[in-house]
């Protein structure tokens, strides 16, 4: 029970690190498609 405890706390921080990461992404792209002045299918094919 220890071990299938242990192994579900990292999974779940895993996953989360992995969702946090693919957001700060989105956001990083979305900041950079501003700065540029791009029309919308541009900054869509950047993202």
């Amino acid at each position: 029970m220890t071990k299938a405890s242990i192994f579900a706390f990292f999974m779940i921080i895993f996953l989360l690190g992995i969702s946090m990461q693919e957001t700060q992404g989105q956001q990083m792209c979305h900041d950079l498609a501003i700065k540029s002045n791009c029309n919308d299918g541009a900054c869509t094919n950047l993202c």
